[in-house]
């Protein structure tokens, strides 16, 4: 995981996981059924974990700085004529 992504130039693969970026080399590790199958519960734990110890809480952070500014961001994109 930390060997240079080849697809974010200049990041980790560590990178790539954090940003949701699916790296198919992770299938090519084996073609074995029971290899990829831990392969794919890895990458969903990963996710998982990600997911809600960093974006769930970073999105729950953020509306609560909005709720205590007065932003409605529903309420702006309509008088600004967005859906």
């Amino acid at each position: 995981m930390l060997t240079q992504s080849d697809i974010l130039l200049g990041y980790s693969r560590i990178w790539e996981l954090l940003r949701g970026v699916y790296n198919r080399k992770f299938d090519e590790i084996s073609k074995k059924k029971e290899y990829k199958n831990v392969i794919e519960h890895l990458w969903s734990f990963c996710y998982d974990k990600y997911r809600t110890r960093i974006w769930v809480k970073r999105c729950d952070e953020v509306a609560e700085i909005e709720k205590d500014r007065g932003i409605d961001l529903k309420k702006e994109k309509k008088n600004r004529g967005g859906r």
